[in-house]
């Protein structure tokens, strides 16, 4: 059997990228080709940002932190397809203003529709597709057995031929009325300088907008094993050779703290199934340390720049001024393209 690799497939890798980042760089204007930054800008959904932190950093600058990013306001709303394209939520939300929108479901299994930046993407079942004769493309699933067939459509809604009455876009509004006229639950966000969620005039006060708080959950783990990182000499053959072998503890050290478990906290290994903190070469220690997880639904991508640029150049700063070994891990978790 001849062995053809398909690159549009998904296939599981992961990535590892050394580098410095530039002495100044604009929260507006990114360099979304370089890393980290371009694995960001991949995913226009951000739902959290956890940062693990050394609690000597975190006493000394988190409230500094804390005041400087600004949380988008969000919303839960239950309405169907059709009101994006109704004349006031439509001029108002859409043509003019910013929002993100992003339905309930699973990708793979149910209907889903997401909003970014004027462009809607519907991922539907081969039934929902074909009945609204809309013009999309199939998912690929890998040549998977039994999995049903599903089509991805994506409509700009900010062209200029995107308005009542033209032929096109009466074609949509009939397919949001006809055939995807189930309700489903919202989770919106209006990014708007001045967002306005209960006003009289507001569009989206009809649907009854059940408004989402969302604050940081700070976690002290206390005293955990920490693996050694040697960030200098990484360019030499011994380095790489290191960061080859020690990569995969690594991000495995990283999950465990993420969820808090508890073979972070046990420092002495009892057998050889235990894990181990960087079996590889290197002393691990021990250190208290400050899981931050910073909620944020479905944060664009440019607030996760934004957040991000902040936390980095607070943690830097004070890395450099106080102690050079002290390091800090973020993280963002992102929904499923």
């Amino acid at each position: 059997m001849y062995e053809i690799d398909d690159p549009d497939l998904q296939k599981e890798k992961c990535y590892t990228t050394i580098g410095k980042l530039p002495p100044f760089v604009d929260p507006r204007q990114p360099p979304v080709k370089k890393c980290p930054f371009s694995s960001i800008s991949k995913h226009p959904f951000v739902h959290s940002t956890s940062l693990i932190l050394p609690k000597e950093i975190y006493d000394s600058v988190w409230d500094s932190i804390s005041s400087r990013i600004q949380t988008p306001q969000y919303a839960k709303v239950i309405m169907p397809l059709s009101v994006l394209v109704e004349r006031d939520f439509f001029n108002c939300y859409i043509k003019i203003g910013d929002i993100l929108l992003i339905s309930e479901g699973r990708s793979g299994v149910d209907n889903v529709y997401t909003l970014h930046n004027g462009v809607l993407r519907l991922e539907l079942d081969k039934n929902s597709f074909e009945r609204a004769g809309l013009d999309g493309k199939p998912i690929r699933s890998g040549g998977r057995k039994h999995v049903k067939e599903r089509y991805a459509v994506e409509i700009n809604l900010r062209l200029p031929s995107m308005l009542h009455g033209k032929k096109g876009f009466e074609r949509i509004v009939w397919a949001f009325k006809n055939v995807l006229t189930t309700s489903v639950t919202w989770l919106f966000c209006d990014l708007t300088p001045s967002p306005t969620y209960s006003e009289e005039d507001a569009p989206i006060k009809k649907h009854y907008p059940q408004i989402l708080q969302c604050t940081p959950e700070v976690n002290i783990l206390g005293s955990i094993t920490v693996p050694p990182l040697f960030l200098s000499g990484l360019e030499t053959g011994t380095g790489l050779e290191f960061l080859h072998e020690t990569c995969d503890e690594i991000q495995e050290w990283l999950g465990l703290v993420f969820l808090n478990s508890p073979p972070i906290c046990i420092y002495i290994v009892s057998s050889s199934h235990d894990f181990a903190v960087c079996s590889s070469g290197g002393r691990s220690h021990c250190k208290p340390e400050v899981l931050v997880n910073c909620p944020h639904p479905s944060a664009p991508t440019s607030e996760s720049f934004n957040r991000q640029f902040i936390i980095m150049k607070t943690c830097f700063y004070f890395q450099k001024s106080a102690n050079g070994d002290q390091q800090a891990e973020i993280h963002l978790w992102a929904f499923e393209d």
